[in-house]
């Protein structure tokens, strides 16, 4: 305050102040407290409203410049004051959408929570107070409930905010689609703050497994293998990334039989993943029956919030008993030179001529065409061919007709190691007849199996 006009020093003690509350009875007090020409009102109030207080200050000892005395009085002020009650306000760190696959805890931006009047917060537990709203589960309405994310001790920051962090999952309510989370936090003192949206969408993408080889499913099963592996590629539908550890895995057996397999255990981001998924023929319960030619094994999919991929079936034609030959491409005889004797040519390496049975008996024969040099317009033929030395009796047969090599007249499983047995002069070897003409010679061998003699 100051006289108008003048410069004249401001005596508090002189100076009576005069205000009323909202057209109340009006109250005179002096402040000698504060600085010259300045006052301090005294207003307090419990009651939560907007409060009209009009001030007027009199000076009853005004000494005019001439040296008068007077009593003057100042122009009137009116102030309004609006009191409210002690609450909590809440705010978050952001709201953007947050996006999810297969989470199952996502956290929300961390909220902030402080009294309007920068009071600290009371000692004692934060409650929040939530609601999660999903159109496509609970038939849309809302799954409530309360967390107690910290403890607080009363003394807070330098303006009493305090701020924390929460988890929202699936086992609260989050489900695939849009969730709707709306927060209101409670503080020791029993004031709730304002409320605070957050947005959670959980995709609604399926999980897609494919055929990991072009067989379309199809397998050929020898039944007396332990184990049977499985081609598979894993994703999700428009390339989504994920964890593939997220996955569950079942396997049913002839539509029946459900196995839980093994998860995976990448926790890496892929766009897709092939894998091989072995499964015990006794798992599955295959076992031997030669009445059952075939059987189905269907796979599928399952994530974390329970969206499952569509069946995939793969079919088995099992194989009871079976022969099977292992040869090489090529097979070769030393060299020699030209003589008027005729000779027998010893291989060169071992021929690694087998049969492999299953539950099976088996006849391997073979025979052989004439060996021939040059191209198409010079071409002749060997004098000689080859023959097959009889390991047992040391008998020899020319193989332009079949002989046989080994045979097994009993079902038996084993693996046959045929050329293993023959000594270098038995087996099959190169009979060259006398003067026959120099030259590269080549020419080939029919291998005859059947399973049965």
């Amino acid at each position: 305050m100051s006289f108008k006009n003048l410069k004249t020093a401001i005596n508090n003690n002189d100076m009576d102040i005069y205000y009323s509350v909202d057209g109340g009875k009006t109250i005179d007090f002096k402040d000698t407290d504060s600085g010259s020409g300045n006052f301090v009102i005294p207003f307090s109030s419990s009651d939560a409203k907007k409060h009209t207080i009009e001030v007027q200050v009199v000076d009853s000892n005004y000494v005019s410049p001439d040296g008068t005395k007077d009593v003057v009085s100042s122009n009137t002020l009116t102030y309004t004051v609006n009191v409210e009650d002690l609450s909590l306000i809440a705010s978050a760190s952001n709201n953007n959408p947050i996006d999810k696959l297969n989470d199952t805890t996502v956290a929300l931006p961390n909220i902030t929570v402080k009294h309007n009047d920068g009071s600290n917060i009371e000692s004692g537990n934060l409650k929040v107070n939530y609601s999660i709203t999903n159109p496509n589960s609970n038939d849309g309405k809302a799954v409530v409930g309360i967390e107690t994310p910290m403890i607080l001790g009363g003394d807070g920051t330098a303006d009493g905010s305090e701020t924390f962090s929460l988890n929202v999952t699936k086992d609260m309510g989050l489900r695939v689609g849009q969730n709707t989370v709306d927060v209101t936090v409670t503080d020791p003192g029993g004031h709730t703050s304002n409320k605070l949206t957050f947005v959670i969408n959980v995709e609604d993408k399926n999980p897609v497994l494919t055929y990991g080889d072009k067989n379309n499913g199809k397998m050929t099963v020898v039944a007396a293998d332990d184990s049977i592996t499985f081609p598979l590629n894993i994703a999700y539908e428009d390339n989504i990334r994920f964890k593939p550890s997220d996955l569950k895995f079942t396997a049913k057996v002839d539509g029946e039989k459900t196995i839980t397999l093994p998860k995976l255990t990448s926790s890496s981001l892929h766009d897709s993943l092939y894998f091989e998924e072995t499964i015990d023929r006794a798992k599955l319960g295959l076992d031997a029956n030669k009445n059952v030619k075939t059987h189905t094994v269907t796979f599928q999919a399952t994530d974390p919030y329970g969206r499952v991929s569509k069946e995939l079936t793969f079919n088995l034609d099992m194989v009871y008993s079976s022969a099977n030959l292992t040869y090489k491409d090529s097979y070769s005889f030393g060299s020699l030179n030209q003589s008027p004797e005729s000779r027998l040519v010893k291989r060169t390496s071992d021929w690694d001529i087998g049969v492999n049975t299953v539950d099976s008996q088996y006849k391997l024969t073979a025979s052989a065409g004439p060996l021939t040099a040059g191209g198409p317009t010079d071409s002749h033929t060997l004098a000689g061919g080859l023959i097959y030395v009889d390991p047992n009796t040391g008998n020899s047969q020319s193989m332009t007709d079949p002989v046989t090599l080994s045979e097994n007249n009993s079902d038996t499983t084993y693996q046959y190691h045929i050329s293993n047995k023959w000594a270098k002069n038995q087996g099959i070897l190169l009979q060259v007849n006398s003067n026959a003409s120099a030259g590269s010679y080549s020419g080939k061998i029919n291998w005859n199996l059947t399973d049965s003699i």
